[in-house]
């Protein structure tokens, strides 16, 4: 009847598009036909604005043409609207069922006489609402059927998941292995703060394909308590038991520290999971000390490390591996000469030989803590805790000016050599330092004045005060 596409190209780009998001968010109240002959349609609509005010909007159509002939709107817009253009959307979606009202609503045939109709055109109006009752009938007929399949497909999966429709059967508990498939971040930015995205794939006995988990928060409470959860129409039960002994410790803590997303509207955003970088490496931390126990007695090399068992890194062609060797902590030294005279300290990491910098690795401060560098976990020394790494960063950009010179080389950087590997250590021989070994005492003076106290602390050094 009309050419939509046509009428909206009365209006510019931005309009149009503010129009569809205001049909799209049901501002459109209802529409309604005013006048109808021959040449002409006008229709009314009723539009919700902002702040909740809704606006009488009014459009005159060429009927021939598909072009506006008059506009009005009591917005407080002085031209073309996103109002009108919503009603566009509107009645783009709604014109048959409009017609259909208007039909029943109005006596065409007088509608005709007064307005001096030939037969022609007069049959032309009737024939048309005749096509739009038709058209009408089967968009409804179609509503029908798609709401009969939405409670089809919603019941039978009550009927098949609801406990009230099971019979009473014993439960067993089913046996599988179990894919911790991690994502970590990339970029440089991420890598201090993000969490960590985990997936969880299942191997089934009777599945030659992997089974991801398509809900993991529903998985997880079936876990917790045991109970029955229905997956790829299949219904089963879990347990801790259900995995090797190996992995079930890493399940239970992914159990209890796993957090989701609060309204997730994708099936990805339904399979993934979010830990801490914390809980990221306790978890490694005890799968690599449970499978260097396994792998102690043998001797890999770089290219063939043993993977972490379960442990993925994006999919399944990525296993995360792990290094027997600890990874260490080294430090440069840089000395500044005069006149500016101070210490700088780089820190890295040397991973088999090989050294990096502190942000193209994953560290994980926990009470184990380790780090992942190119898709393989490293455990650093025992020695090193969680606050070590944290320091990390703020050793980085400490500055040791030249008065604390001899306090750094003579107390300091002997218990620095026991944490790290101290290099460029010739830089220092530049100046010298003298270590006091004698008693350092202490002295305060205090002064009155103008009824405040004034109090200095003196170290006495030997003679130097």
């Amino acid at each position: 009847m009309l050419n939509f596409r046509k009428l909206k190209q009365d209006f510019s780009s931005s309009i149009v598009k503010e129009g569809k998001g205001l049909y799209d968010d049901e501002k459109v109240v209802s529409a309604k036909i005013l006048h109808l002959d021959h040449k002409t349609i006008r229709i009314a609509g009723r539009v919700v604005g902002q702040y909740e005010n809704t606006y009488e909007s009014e459009i005159e159509i060429d009927r021939q043409e598909c072009e506006a002939i008059d506009s009005d709107c009591d917005c407080p817009y002085n031209y073309d609207c996103h109002h009108l253009t919503a009603l566009l959307f509107y009645l783009e979606q709604h014109i048959d069922k409009i017609l259909v009202s208007f039909s029943k609503d109005n006596d065409l045939s007088e509608i005709a006489d007064d307005q001096e109709m030939n037969k022609e055109a007069q049959a032309e109006i009737i024939e048309q609402v005749k096509e739009a009752q038709i058209k009408a009938d089967q968009k409804q007929e179609q509503l029908n059927q798609e709401q009969v399949l939405q409670e089809y497909v919603s019941s039978s999966h009550l009927l098949a998941t609801s406990p009230f429709f099971w019979m009473q059967e014993k439960k067993e508990v089913d046996r599988a292995e179990v894919a911790l498939i991690f994502n970590l971040p990339t970029s440089r930015g991420e890598k201090g703060d993000a969490p960590v995205e985990i997936q969880l794939a299942l191997r089934l006995p009777f599945r030659s394909k992997p089974l991801y988990v398509p809900n993991i928060k529903e998985y997880l409470q079936a876990l917790r308590y045991e109970e029955p959860i229905v997956m790829g129409g299949r219904r089963y039960c879990f347990s801790l038991e259900s995995f090797d002994p190996m992995i079930s410790s890493a399940m239970r803590i992914i159990r209890d520290q796993a957090v989701f997303s609060n309204q997730p509207t994708t099936e990805k955003a339904h399979r993934i999971a979010y830990l801490d970088r914390e809980v990221l490496g306790r978890i490694l931390a005890e799968l690599h000390e449970k499978a260097a126990k396994k792998w102690a007695s043998s001797s890999f090399s770089d290219e063939e490390l043993p993977p972490l068992p379960g442990v993925y890194l994006g999919a399944f062609d990525t296993p995360l591996r792990f290094a027997l060797q600890p990874a260490e902590l080294r430090f440069n030294l840089e000395y500044m000469k005069p006149p500016i005279s101070k210490i700088l300290l780089e820190p890295l990491i040397n991973v088999n030989g090989k050294v990096i910098e502190l942000e193209e690795a994953l560290s994980l401060e926990c009470a184990q803590p380790g780090m992942i560098f190119d898709a393989v976990f490293y455990r650093f020394q025992p020695y090193i805790t969680r606050l070590h790494l944290r320091h990390l960063k703020k050793i980085r950009d400490l500055t040791i000016p030249e008065p604390l010179f001899g306090t750094f080389v003579e107390n300091a950087l002997p218990e620095f050599e026991k944490h790290a590997q101290v290099c460029n250590q010739h830089s220092i021989e530049h100046f010298v330092t003298m270590p006091f070994v004698g008693a350092v005492q202490a002295s305060c003076e205090l002064s009155y004045l103008n009824g405040e106290l004034d109090a200095k602390l003196f170290f006495h050094y030997d003679k130097f005060k």
